[in-house]
């Protein structure tokens, strides 16, 4: 084989093999990024399945307390000035 060759073949080595290793280096780090991702992910998907039930636990309660509200607002409008509400129990 030609000098030229072996020459050429050595340099061509030296530059791929810490091209190679920077990229496997590359690899490992978004892997664990990768992995970090998906745990955050899954907690706020958990997060996000334990609060289903909050907003329809306030409408309900809402519900429920009509009907005390409505007696107030007449308590206040009897005693007081104002808007005849006592307190603003509305969903946004």
């Amino acid at each position: 084989m030609p000098f030229v060759a072996v020459v050429t073949l050595i340099a061509v080595a030296l530059i791929v093999l810490p091209l190679t290793l920077a990229l496997f280096r590359i690899i490992l780090s978004l892997h664990e990024v990768s992995f970090n991702l998906g745990t955050i992910v899954a907690l706020i998907n958990s997060i996000g399945r334990q609060t289903d039930t909050v907003t329809p636990t306030i409408a309900t309660a809402n519900l429920r307390l009509t009907p005390v509200e409505d007696g107030c607002a007449a308590l206040a409008a009897r005693h007081g000035r104002g808007n005849g509400r006592v307190v603003d129990l509305t969903v946004r």
